[in-house]
Parts: structure tokens; C-alpha cells; sequence
């Protein structure tokens, strides 16, 4: 009976966990959605530049002679590394969402070196 019972524990342990990851796998790419597609933010002269995120983690920019990048999602928010140094925080602000841009050689924890309003277009 002992066999049965650790038996039973095991299988309904097994399935408690794969229903928990399906869930965290259907949970994740509703976060991600949230930020993909075209951003539209300032840079740290004043002037607007487009960045696309794309649902496969990269990300491409119109800044300079164009950048690519990654970007994650953690805690709600897209952090953005750019090839050039240059990282960016896009988070919801209110109604809207604010860009952070953090310099090369700063970290996301760092202050940031500029912030503006990040409009999403597409």
C-alpha cells in the first residue's frame, strides 16, 4: 500500500509541476508583447530615434549608422543592450512608457545618463 501511495504522490507531483510550467511558458510571451515592435524615444542630444524590438529577443535602430542588440523582459520592464555600449530600460509610465538610456561602461542599475517618453508606434 506504501508503494501505491508514494506512487500516487510522485505522478500527481509530476503533473502539478508540468501544468506550473505550462503555465510560466503561456505567462511569459503575454509579458513580451508588451514590447514588441517600433519605439520611438530621444536620444541624449534631444533627437528621436526608432528601435524595433522583435519577438526573438533581438533588436535593430535607426541611431548612428543602425544598431542591433538583445532585449529581455524582467520585472515588467524590457532592458535593451545595444552593440555600441548604449543600454535602455523601456517600463510602463502611467497611461504611457518612459525610456531610460544608460551609457557605455553604466549598468541598468546605474543612474541614468538620459530619459524620455518611449511612444510605441507598431
Amino acid at each position: 500500500m506504501k508503494r501505491f501511495f508514494l506512487l500516487w504522490v510522485l505522478i500527481a507531483s509530476a503533473s502539478a509541476l508540468s501544468a506550473s510550467a505550462a503555465f510560466a511558458a503561456e505567462a511569459a510571451p503575454s509579458d513580451r508583447g508588451e514590447f514588441i515592435g517600433t519605439w520611438t524615444m530621444r536620444g541624449s542630444e534631444g533627437e528621436d530615434f526608432q528601435a524595433i524590438l522583435n519577438a526573438d529577443g533581438t533588436s535593430t535602430s535607426d541611431w548612428g549608422p543602425g544598431e542591433t542588440g538583445t532585449w529581455q523582459v524582467i520585472d515588467g520592464k524590457a532592458y535593451v543592450t545595444w552593440t555600441d555600449g548604449w543600454k535602455e530600460i523601456i517600463e510602463r509610465d502611467g497611461a504611457g512608457y518612459r525610456k531610460y538610456g544608460f551609457e557605455p561602461g553604466k549598468d541598468f542599475t546605474d543612474q541614468p545618463s538620459n530619459e524620455s517618453e518611449a511612444v510605441k508606434s507598431a
